[in-house]
């Protein structure tokens, strides 16, 4: 379950993201938004290795 909000971004390569099971493909310059408490993955798709930017809030203390 994720901790937090947070944003990945395609560099490149290709993946699924899976939230709460739904799927979806992403592709370089796509951008996946995946909540706090949901259940997610991320399979890499095919053979270009898989390059994200993943933004997500910093920690409070």
């Amino acid at each position: 379950m994720l901790g937090h909000d947070q944003v990945n971004y395609v560099v490149s390569g290709g993946r699924t993201v899976m939230s709460d099971g739904v799927s979806a493909k992403r592709a370089p310059g796509m951008a996946a938004h995946l909540y706090t408490g949901a259940n997610v993955g991320i399979v890499q798709a095919g053979a270009e290795p898989l390059v994200l930017i993943v933004v997500y809030p910093v920690a409070k203390k």
